[in-house]
């Protein structure tokens, strides 16, 4: 009687354990130098789009009450700059002021001549790389690296998804020949180095011509970072395919190009495509959005990635865009849910940080975690499930260190009147001991010992150099 008794209260307790969805699982994960990511580590960037742009919007005002202590919040330390030979100098002040601000906080910034079709952008009957297009590419470069000293622009891409402008290339052929007039341009001007490089081929749904680059000697000898650009669609993420299908790429070019570990990998877009048009995404003012970008961000550093642009910083940028952190001046520069959880990321994994991809607890909670040059640690937890679970990250580190903690989930988002977040509580913690934490249902949570002015004091390296471990 009594074991049929055990039997039944057996059979009772899995049956609880099955239908309640709010039952915590729990899962430990370990960084060490077996899943540490390959590097070199730039961060989480941001694109800025500077085409609807003059020398009054944003004006100085916006500029210093709001975009300054936005940037100086998140310290995005990469910028994509939208630029092009036709600028003007209504153009050119907004330029100046971004590139002014990136080299006096040690962001490198990535030019990106658009060129792309879009007047005022393209210098009507010509194409990129062409003889008169060319030398005034280099020019501009010129002026911007050696006259006005931004020597933190550290990439440069020529045209904006070439496999979607038939107005400059017709194929990956035309497109490297144009990389070729311009890389024999800017290496006559003395632009192309170590600290300056072409990156490429920046396409967008054409993984193809990437890992056709890195096959080819002649072509990859020509690109110093390898770009893509890449919208998700949540029916891949939310299962851990996007990270898989990036992996795959980023591999083939670790296999082919055997320069490789010197050259970054750069998502120069990122975004997610569910409600998502050229001019506007239907979900970017929603909590789901940042957690899609949360989940994205953690995917895409665990793929190899070492520098993600988002798209996009602001609304103003370009005409009728709604793709930004934060809305449009006239709609009071509103910051929206996504800027929460992606301002976390790049504050709190700055350049340099090794990157760490442990296995993931299970095939909804996702985890990374980063250690900065100075011994900080920051661990990063997304759950994309029904139910809650209790995650535990450890690493080999015997300091005790001070441990921050956010949550980003549907009722608590805690921030400041300006809404910078804010943590919920401190936990001082040795991480090899390890610190438990319960991540809700699709939430996502970051623990950090990264302080303000370890963040500020992060500096860009002079030259894009690397890890190479997986």
């Amino acid at each position: 009687m009594n074991f049929q008794l055990k039997i039944i209260k057996t059979f009772l307790f899995l049956a609880i354990f099955l239908i309640v969805p709010n039952f915590v699982h729990a899962g430990t994960v370990t960084m060490s130098s077996g899943n540490a990511v390959r590097g070199p580590w730039i961060g989480y960037g941001v694109n800025i789009a500077t085409l609807n742009w003059s020398s009054s919007k944003p004006s100085s005002t916006d500029w210093t009450n709001t975009y300054a202590p936005r940037l100086g919040w998140a310290k995005f330390p990469f910028y994509r700059i939208m630029m092009s030979a036709n600028y003007n100098s209504s153009y050119l002040t907004q330029v100046y002021r971004i590139l002014d601000y990136a080299k006096a906080n040690n962001v490198q910034v990535q030019i990106a001549e658009w060129g792309n079709g879009w007047d005022p952008v393209q210098i009507q009957g010509h194409t990129l790389g062409d003889s008169t297009y060319t030398p005034l590419v280099t020019s501009y470069m010129q002026n911007l690296i050696n006259t006005r000293g931004y020597t933190n622009i550290k990439y440069f891409t020529l045209g904006n998804e070439p496999n979607y402008d038939p107005d400059n290339y017709s194929g990956l052929s035309s497109y490297m020949t144009a990389i070729n007039n311009q890389t024999s341009s800017f290496t006559s001007a003395g632009l192309t180095n170590s600290n300056f490089v072409i990156a490429g081929p920046d396409t967008s749904n054409a993984d193809d011509w990437l890992t056709s680059i890195a096959q080819s000697s002649s072509y990859r000898s020509k690109i110093g970072a390898y770009d893509m650009h890449v919208y998700a669609y949540d029916s891949v993420m939310s299962n851990g395919g996007l990270e898989t299908q990036m992996a795959n790429i980023w591999n083939s070019v670790v296999s082919n190009d055997p320069a490789q570990a010197s050259k970054p990998f750069v998502i120069g877009e990122a975004g997610m495509w569910d409600g998502g048009s050229s001019g506007s995404n239907s979900n970017i003012a929603t909590y789901n959005y940042g957690l899609w970008m949360a989940d994205y961000a953690v995917q895409a550093a665990r793929s190899k990635a070492g520098a993600i642009a988002v798209w996009s910083l602001d609304n103003d940028g370009v005409t009728s865009q709604d793709w930004g952190l934060w809305a449009t001046k006239t709609n009071g520069y509103t910051l929206r849910p996504w800027w929460y959880s992606y301002s976390l990321m790049s504050r709190f994994v700055p350049t340099g940080a090794t990157i760490y991809a442990p296995t993931n607890p299970s095939s909804s909670v996702r985890v990374m975690g980063a250690k900065t040059t100075n011994g900080k640690w920051t661990f990063v937890a997304v759950n994309r499930g029904g139910s809650s679970a209790d995650v535990t990250f450890t690493a080999p580190d015997n300091t005790q260190q001070d441990f921050k903690y956010y949550l980003y989930s549907s009722s608590s988002q805690t921030k400041d009147a300006n809404g910078i977040p804010t943590e919920l509580s401190t936990v001082s913690a040795t991480p090899s001991a390890g610190i438990t934490k319960t991540v809700p249902a699709s939430s996502a949570i970051l623990l950090t010992s990264v302080d303000s002015i370890q963040v500020s004091d992060t500096t860009a390296p002079s030259a894009p150099s690397g890890l190479s471990v997986q």
